[in-house]
């Protein structure tokens, strides 16, 4: 039997721009983490339990979540700014104007948003840094 055409390979030899399943799926995923968790923690970084004032967990909890919601309109204003600017650009430098547009989105969103610091003076900062690095990647 015949070995099929790089054409009829899923995955293999695709197009210039393509990517092949597992490619894309890894993209996805990336853009997933960084829009959803990733973004809003930098912003608002989880405390350890009995951390902050609970007369304001209401205000957290929104503005966590409206950052979740504004990361994803981002993300999705990207990928639009990037096939609008596919045929003027190419792939790469389209891409990275998407990227570009997208940190300058969110960096604004941050910067507009209020920060919370709730954590008392007094607490350890070897044991905060450590619960927000494990909660980045839980």
């Amino acid at each position: 039997m015949a070995e099929p055409r790089a054409a009829e390979r899923p995955g293999v030899d695709m197009p210039e721009g393509r990517l092949g399943p597992r490619a894309t799926a890894a993209v996805l995923s990336a853009v997933g983490f960084v829009t959803v968790h990733l973004v809003p923690s930098l912003k608002f970084p989880a405390n350890p339990p009995s951390v902050g004032d609970l007369k304001t967990i209401g205000l957290r909890t929104g503005l966590y979540f409206g950052l979740i919601l504004i990361s994803l309109l981002g993300a999705v204003a990207a990928g639009k700014l990037r096939v609008w600017l596919l045929p003027r650009l190419g792939a790469w430098n389209a891409a990275l104007a998407a990227g570009a547009f997208y940190l300058a989105a969110m960096g604004a969103a941050a910067a507009l948003l209020p920060g919370i610091d709730e954590v008392p003076a007094a607490f350890p900062a070897v044991v905060l840094w450590r619960f927000r690095v494990a909660s980045i990647g839980a």
